[in-house]
């Protein structure tokens, strides 16, 4: 990595350098190896800046949304094994990282695991859909009328938001819910 541009994190750096380091990142996130690069980075502990690492991870996320389930067998497992490595080596040295790297790893660490595994991500959310039907949602419809019902004359960006939610939930529930006289009313 381009250790001149990247000294344009730091805290004490001018905007100019700052503005060539995220032009940098932004390098890094659309070529087609700049994960790899950044990954190394990270497994290898190349730099102390905690900006750094956070930027890198960024680079790996962007890879993840956007090449990740199209790219060959043997770059899916290596980012896996870079990811791997990378919490290895959190787990066996002293590492004092800071919140805001923990959560943009764990978000990563996420992202990746709902990319390899899709089919248990519409697994859980069937699962919390059968959940609600099963135990609330005659509660949830009794509340969008309720807010309906008072705010239809008063307060219409209230309204307008219930509505937005009954869309959401109109899919899957049971159409009876909503489509009755004390609706249509």
């Amino acid at each position: 990595m381009a250790d001149n541009l990247l000294q344009g994190l730091q805290a004490a750096a001018n905007a100019t350098s700052q503005a060539g380091a995220l032009q940098y990142f932004e390098q890094l996130k659309n070529s087609p190896d700049g994960w790899k690069l950044c990954g190394d980075a990270l497994i290898r502990n190349l730099y102390s800046d905690e900006s750094v690492k956070f930027f890198c991870f960024q680079v790996l996320e962007h890879h993840i949304k956007t090449r990740h389930v199209s790219s060959n067998l043997v770059d899916q497992q290596a980012l896996r094994e870079i990811l791997l490595t990378w919490l290895r080596n959190q787990c066996c040295t002293e590492s004092d990282n800071k919140n805001f790297l923990k959560n943009k790893a764990a978000q990563v660490f996420s992202l990746i695991f709902v990319c390899d595994y899709p089919e248990k991500e519409a697994e859980r959310n069937t699962k919390i859909k059968d959940h609600i039907r099963d135990t609330c949602v005659t509660e949830l419809v009794d509340s969008w009328f309720q807010i309906l019902k008072t705010y239809e004359n008063s307060v219409s960006s209230i309204t307008c938001l219930c509505l937005d939610i009954i869309g959401a939930y109109i899919e899957w529930i049971d159409i009876g819910l909503i489509a009755n006289d004390r609706f249509i009313r």
